[in-house]
């Protein structure tokens, strides 16, 4: 993982209320794109997650799965 990644996922796990095992979550992230998913969601909801990653300025099928990362990593550390 590069160097600013990892600083932004510290940086977003220190804003979080839980842990996070850094090197579980990169192993997780690097293994996510190798296959596909689909996922039929309602409209409104598409909409709200594009506007959410454009905030952040990333692309929003990236920050779909950054939000399933999260709540994997947070699931499995509780």
């Amino acid at each position: 993982m590069k160097n600013s990644k990892l600083k932004r996922l510290q940086k977003h796990v220190a804003e979080q209320d839980y842990t996070v095992d850094i090197e579980l979550t990169e192993r997780l992230r690097n293994s996510l794109s190798d296959t596909k998913i689909n996922l039929r969601v309602p409209s409104e909801l598409k909409e709200k997650l594009m506007a959410a990653a454009k905030k952040r300025n990333m692309p929003y099928q990236r920050y779909i799965k950054s939000i399933l990362l999260d709540a994997v990593v947070k699931d499995m550390a509780s």
